[in-house]
């Protein structure tokens, strides 16, 4: 029988109901889009055995898809809450920085304050009681969300499956039914963060990685080897480990005042309708795409510090995820809004 622990919230001695069942599983080191861990099989997407769960939360999103549990914990550096909930069709949020008390695992340092932690739920319901009992209040007034902004066109030199640009439409067009003012905006605004991102985004990688290794090494006290960890993730740690400190501080810099400039959008709309990958769920054992799109549109929200939520669709039977982002704190009216137009995520038992 395994043992069970209430989940306690630092510095709150009152228990908050939950109860811990077990462990999901997870990419090596958290590190991919897919969760195919090497000490094990692939992780199984509930709607389709055969296809990935998306990472690097996937284990929790398919046990949360699957119906095994009414919430899991997920954390998002880079969209690794948003991949896994488009990949099995359930509901997360990205919370606003500072909403969430969290920190990077092993204490590694997070200098851009870009790492959240939260949940992946199948009712917008359980997701605002969890939002509620775990956030502090946001340090400012917000309003609600009346006009929402809608990608024209992908930016350029991208492109995506189908399925997600009927998504988008789908989701564009159940918020204008419920109300809200939907209008378009050109690429332009992502086509400038991606080039930054292009050049930036290698550094941060190898940066983190050797800061997660390093910690690995004084757990385990000795050198890892080829032999604990895979080639690609040791040989960008030994990049890290070259890298001069104003080169990764240069490089946090840019992300973070290009993720500023795009977000000016805020200005004149309350909310951005964005795609989260450009395709659907591939099989696993097979290449993924090469996620620049789902890097470019996930990381805006980790790097400006705005709350996203995911807003699960299916098409021809697999779950298509679209995300609305919105200005820091607010958090609640995502999920409130969340909860009038999709209160429960699509079930893959009742297809």
């Amino acid at each position: 029988m395994s043992r069970r622990r209430r989940l306690y919230w630092p510095g709150n001695s009152k228990p908050l109901g939950f109860v811990v069942i077990g462990k999901a599983a997870v990419p090596e080191l958290m590190s991919g889009i897919t969760t195919e861990p090497p000490i094990g099989p692939p992780t199984q997407n509930p709607w389709a055995k055969d296809r990935t769960v998306g990472g690097s939360s996937g284990g929790s999103a398919a046990a949360v898809a699957a119906g095994m549990v009414a919430v899991a914990h997920g954390s998002d550096s880079t969209g690794s809450l948003r991949f896994p909930a488009s990949c099995c069709g359930v509901l997360t949020l990205k919370p606003s920085v500072g909403r969430i008390s969290c920190r990077f695992p092993g204490g590694v340092p997070d200098p851009s304050n870009r790492h959240t932690d939260f949940v992946l739920a199948r009712s917008a319901r359980d997701l605002h009681r969890t939002f509620t009992s775990l956030a502090s209040p946001p340090n400012h007034a917000v309003g609600p969300i009346k006009r929402i902004a809608v990608l024209e066109a992908i930016p350029s030199g991208l492109s995506v499956d189908p399925a997600i640009e009927q998504a988008l439409d789908d989701v564009a067009g159940e918020l204008a039914h419920a109300g809200l003012d939907i209008d378009h905006l050109p690429p332009r605004f992502l086509e400038d963060y991606g080039t930054v991102v292009d050049g930036a985004a290698p550094t941060i990688a190898d940066a983190h990685r050797a800061a997660v290794v390093d910690w690995i090494e004084t757990q385990i006290r000795r050198p890892v080897t080829f032999e604990d960890l895979s080639t690609p993730i040791l040989e960008s740690a030994h990049r890290g480990r070259q890298l001069e400190p104003q080169a990764v501080a240069n490089a946090r810099r840019a992300f973070s005042e290009a993720a500023q400039a795009a977000t000016s959008w805020t200005d004149r709309f309350d909310a951005v309708l964005l795609p989260i990958l450009d395709v659907v769920p591939w099989p696993n054992g097979t290449p993924g795409p090469n996620s620049h799109l789902g890097g470019v549109v996930c990381s805006l929200a980790n790097f400006s510090g705005q709350p996203s939520t995911v807003i699960p669709t299916v098409h021809r039977g697999l779950p298509v995820g679209v995300q609305l982002q919105a200005p820091v704190g607010h958090d609640e009216v995502l999920i409130d809004l969340l909860r009038t137009i999709r209160p429960f995520a699509p079930s893959p038992i009742h297809r």
